[in-house]
C-alpha cells in the first residue's frame, strides 16, 4: 500500500492507495489532518510540525510500502514556505523512524503529466485527474493534490 500526502502545517490531505496487477488503483482510506495548535508565529509552526510528526508515526502501518509527498516548492511567490518545508521534514523523519521509503514528487511534474502544462491551476489538474482516474471522485482538494502526486510517482516508475 502507498500513502500519498499533500502536506502543510494547516491541512494535510492523505490517501492510502493500492496498485493492482492490472494497473488499476483503489483507495483504501483517506483523511485530512487539521492542526489543533492554538499558538501563533514561529512557535505555532514548530508545534504543528511536532503534531504532524506524531500523527504520521501513528498512521504508518506494516503494509505500507511507500510514502509519496509534495517536494516543498521554491520561489519568491510561495506563501509561508516554512509550512511545506517543516511538514515535509516531519514526514521524512517519521518515515525514517518507521523504515518506510519516502519519495518527494514535484507538483509541477504532476501538473504537466496530467494537463500538459506545469503551470495548470488546481481546477484543471482535478478535471484531468478525475477524467483519467475516476477512482479519485469524492476527494477534497488536499486529497486530490495527494492523488496527483501518487499518479505521477507511479507513472514515472513505469507502474501505471
Amino acid at each position: 500500500m502507498i500513502l500519498a500526502i499533500d502536506q502543510s502545517l494547516a491541512n494535510t490531505g492523505m490517501i492510502w492507495v493500492t496498485l493492482h496487477e492490472d494497473k488499476s488503483l483503489t483507495i483504501d482510506s483517506k483523511v485530512t489532518l487539521k492542526s489543533k495548535s492554538l499558538l501563533s508565529g514561529n512557535e505555532a509552526s514548530l508545534s504543528r510540525a511536532e503534531e504532524l510528526f506524531d500523527n504520521f508515526c501513528s498512521l504508518f502501518t506494516e503494509d505500507l510500502t511507500e510514502v509519496i509527498y509534495e517536494v516543498p516548492p521554491l520561489g519568491n511567490l510561495v506563501q509561508r514556505p516554512e509550512s511545506s518545508l517543516l511538514s515535509a521534514l516531519a514526514l521524512r523523519l517519521a518515515a525514517r523512524d518507521k523504515k518506510v521509503l519516502c519519495v518527494g514528487v514535484n507538483t509541477n511534474k504532476a501538473k504537466k503529466l496530467l494537463t500538459g502544462s506545469a503551470q495548470a491551476r488546481k481546477p484543471k489538474v482535478r478535471e484531468a485527474l478525475l477524467a483519467k482516474y475516476p477512482v479519485f471522485q469524492g476527494l477534497n482538494q488536499h486529497q486530490v493534490d495527494a492523488a496527483s502526486l501518487v499518479v505521477t510517482y507511479l507513472t514515472e516508475k513505469g507502474a501505471l
